[in-house]
């Protein structure tokens, strides 16, 4: 006869295993916030048609989870996440500030998809970006940084010398 201790020292390492899966199993979910603002330059002349990118300095999960909005004409925007939502991720963002809209013309496809290798991209219409401001169209090289907090955030972004 074998003793019960045997069958609960057996069913252990199963619990075990069951517990870690379950613990490991699901990604903890990723918390947006409504973004939205309005570019200019120093002077106060809007920015319009320009794509404003919110790049997240820190990890989002599996998946990296930027922002996306375009200025309308008076430099107004609203931000969509990667993921699908309104907003941008909860943390520290770097801002990117580039010419046009990357699916202008391209309405009719996925915007969350990635762009492919070798594909021309279109190239911008109407975009207002001086040439000067090259600095805030690289992630690498802009100085425009902002916090998104849990709530409603409005950022008011004025660029140039």
């Amino acid at each position: 006869m074998i003793p019960h201790r045997s069958r609960t020292l057996t069913g252990w390492p199963a619990a075990a295993l069951l517990v870690l899966f379950v613990g490991c199993s699901g990604e903890k979910p990723v918390q947006v916030a409504p973004v939205s603002g309005k570019v200019t330059l120093k002077n106060g002349q809007p920015l319009a048609r320009v794509r404003v990118e919110f790049l997240p300095e820190e990890a989002t999960g599996e998946r990296y989870l930027r922002s996306i909005g375009t200025t309308d004409e008076k430099g107004n925007f609203t931000l969509l996440c990667d993921n699908g939502q309104p907003g941008a991720v909860i943390g520290m963002h770097r801002v990117v500030i580039a010419p046009g809209d990357r699916n202008r013309g391209r309405e009719e496809e996925n915007p969350f998809q990635a762009e492919i290798p070798g594909q021309p991209r279109p190239r911008p219409t109407g975009s207002t970006v001086p040439q000067n401001l090259a600095i805030y169209t690289s992630q690498a090289t802009t100085p425009e940084r902002r916090e998104v907090v849990a709530g409603d955030n409005s950022f008011d972004i004025k660029v140039g010398n």
